[in-house]
């Protein structure tokens, strides 16, 4: 989506990205751009007035966060300058991602690690399930010379069952493991943190947006994305949070073009640690505005 100024030759970019398990569920978005958004929106003023009508309208956090993301994009162009000006940020302009590797047979791994060539990453993050998680953390702290990263997406039904594949993984090959147990077991998730070994980041725990103590007390990071946050705005709010409660910052992302990688970096001088490549799995990007070298993600025009 787009803003667009034709007087002041302004435009501005957002991206709405689904994550791939919601596919063909776009027309949603469109009747939910047009029935919420469109009929409150009228005339915004600044940035503030935009979230304004945003709460009124009480979208989905993508579209929130691609009508947003267009509209600070939009305002940066007006005014000739970045979005890190606009955004009172810092710039980083090279970050070091890991490179996510989906659930599979781990006698698999050593083929598809060669023929991505992911020799070049610092850090392998690899999707597991309780069934084949110890081989296929072992295989990929075999293959790859860097830190491994554990994303169980909740897979895990108790709090021994994960520290059961940490300890037999050994904690100096696991850099930390994300989202262990399903929403909601909160008590087994306090418990699972006071006895891992290795940090424990929150992903899904944090479907409803709101970083809060209780949540502090379940995992150590939590994993920021843009796309589930709902804008920039509450995106640095969580990060804001986070950092008071004293949790650390993942940056992450869904699969997305280089234009909503490019708007997650534009926030990533407040995070911690990244895993940022959700358009690197995509055959054709059409929104080619990041690119990555030798495991680092840059932008790819000028910002």
């Amino acid at each position: 989506m787009s803003v667009e100024d034709r007087g002041a030759r302004a435009r501005g970019e957002g991206e709405a990205s689904l994550p791939l398990r919601e596919a063909g569920a776009e027309g949603a978005l469109e009747d939910a751009f047009r029935d919420s958004f469109l009929a409150r929106a009228g005339r915004v003023d600044g940035i503030g007035g935009l979230t304004d009508v945003l709460d009124r309208a009480d979208l989905p956090p993508a579209l929130r966060f691609g009508i947003e993301s267009a509209y600070v994009h939009f305002l940066a162009d007006k005014q000739g300058r970045s979005v890190h000006q606009v955004l009172c940020l810092n710039v980083v302009t090279s970050l070091p991602t890991s490179f996510s590797v989906p659930v599979m047979d781990p006698g698999r791994l050593a083929a598809f690690h060669r023929r991505r060539g992911l020799a070049r990453f610092g850090s392998l993050k690899v999707e597991v399930d309780p069934d084949r998680a110890l081989d296929l953390v072992g295989e990929a702290s075999r293959l790859h010379g860097g830190a491994v990263r554990v994303d169980a997406n909740g897979r895990f039904g108790s709090a021994d069952e994960a520290l059961s594949v940490l300890r037999r993984a050994g904690s100096g090959s696991v850099e930390f493991l994300e989202q262990p147990l399903p929403p909601g077991m909160h008590e087994e998730q306090k418990e699972l943190k006071a006895k891992s070994p290795v940090p424990l980041v929150a992903d899904e725990s944090l479907a409803d947006g709101r970083v809060t103590p209780g949540l502090a007390e379940q995992f150590h990071g939590v994993n920021v994305k843009l796309m589930k946050a709902g804008g920039y705005i509450k995106a640095l709010n969580q990060i804001k949070t986070a950092k008071e409660l004293g949790m650390g910052v993942l940056l992450g992302c869904t699969v997305e073009t280089g234009l909503g990688v490019f708007s997650a970096m534009n926030v990533a001088a407040r995070a911690d640690i990244f895993d940022l490549d959700g358009f690197l799995p995509l055959s054709r990007d059409p929104r080619p505005l990041v690119t990555e070298e030798n495991g680092n993600i840059l932008y790819a025009s000028v910002h």
